[in-house]
């Protein structure tokens, strides 16, 4: 998951305790993805569903 700032990671509600950039291997299924920007209180919001072997890759700017 890359974006244009650091911001922290939040997977279905939890805190992964990681900043973009980072790489998660996440299971099977329908995840909600929350990115909040460092100094800022933007957020942005995505769902994402995972495929067995597929890789997903996620791009956010923020003010998008």
């Amino acid at each position: 998951m890359q974006s244009s700032v650091p911001g922290f990671v939040f997977v279905d509600g939890k805190n992964t305790g990681k900043v973009t950039p980072i790489r998660l291997d996440l299971p099977v299924g329908k995840h909600e993805i929350v990115v909040l920007f460092k100094g800022s209180n933007t957020k942005i919001k995505q769902d994402a569903v995972v495929t067995p072997g597929g890789v997903l890759t996620l791009n956010v700017k923020e003010g998008e």
